[in-house]
């Protein structure tokens, strides 16, 4: 694939945001899980803390979130994997669903 980006870089199946791993910040586990999320109607879904071993965090409409869960389940934690082959892992508790807050605010401190 990078020797075609590199003969044409408008090669869409060649671009690098295309390849798995192509920054060496990522993993496969990590890439398939997003490209779940993506087909399942997420507005976006990146990578985060590949550092600490990373997660994927997903932006969503709140009346897919349920819907994007279960093919999460369904479709990543419910089969083997190279890192858990013997058995499924339980996807309530990888998941975990977060709203966004307000946005930046002073804090006004009381002063004696």
């Amino acid at each position: 694939m990078i020797e075609r980006l590199e003969k044409d870089g408008n090669d869409r199946d060649a671009q690098l945001a295309r390849q798995p791993g192509a920054f060496s910040g990522s993993i496969t586990e990590l890439d398939e899980i997003q490209s779940i999320l993506m087909h399942h109607s997420a507005v976006g879904a990146s990578l985060t803390g590949a550092g600490m071993g990373g997660a994927v965090v997903c932006f969503a409409a709140l009346e897919n979130i349920d819907k994007l869960k279960e093919a999460v389940a369904r479709e990543y934690y419910a089969v083997p994997h190279a890192h858990f082959p013997s058995s499924p892992l339980d996807a309530t508790k990888h998941i975990h669903v977060t709203f966004p807050i307000a946005g930046v605010g002073f804090v006004v401190l009381k002063q004696e």
